[in-house]
């Protein structure tokens, strides 16, 4: 008797391990499911930046995007600051999108306007040096790419507008587009 309940113990434990074992396998698979769909169609996030942040050498202020255009054009009369730059969020494009949205369209126009007045400017594109994922990093890659020609199309020559990646001289921080102008200064 004491054999037959033994095995019978047994047998349950088996019984439920392979219960948990065939309920386990379709819960994993789900989940790795869910998780491979969110990489491929979440791409809009809600973002922190601000784009009323502007960096001139390093030294960041708030500059009304509608105003940044003139921020632009007197920082390239300086002669002493070198470097102005600004990120691009999702906010700046349609959402899941390369198409820049009407404020980024502006500032396209003067990026343009500034630079052609100001031949040694150099406008640089630069993509943060990690990304939340592949798919994310096709999208801003496409959306600098869009930038560019945006930017060659409205008249730029193109070793004046560079896309690369992030350097230590051009930091990015938040994982978004920054757009950096460069100018060399005239040596005395």
């Amino acid at each position: 008797m004491s054999a037959n309940l033994q095995l019978e113990r047994k047998v349950r434990w088996i019984l439920a391990l392979i219960i948990v074992m065939a309920l386990s396998v379709p819960i994993l698979a789900v989940r790795s499911y869910i998780a491979s769909v969110r990489e491929k169609k979440v791409l809009h996030s809600p973002s922190s930046s601000d784009e009323r942040l502007v960096a001139i050498d390093g030294q960041l202020m708030l500059i009304d995007p509608a105003h940044v255009g003139g921020a632009m054009a007197a920082w390239a009369k300086s002669n002493k600051q070198r470097t102005l730059s600004f990120e691009l969020s999702d906010r700046s494009f349609a959402p899941n999108s390369v198409a820049p949205s009407a404020i980024t369209e502006t500032r396209v126009r003067e990026i343009v306007q500034v630079a052609k007045a100001n031949p040694m400017l150099v406008v640089h594109i630069v993509l943060p040096a990690h990304f939340p994922s592949s798919v994310m990093q096709r999208l801003e890659e496409n959306r600098a790419t869009r930038l560019r020609g945006e930017l060659l199309t409205n008249g730029l020559s193109p070793p004046h507008v560079i896309i690369g990646g992030e350097q230590r001289d051009f930091p990015n921080g938040k994982g978004e587009l920054v757009v950096l102008l460069s100018k060399q200064l005239a040596t005395t």
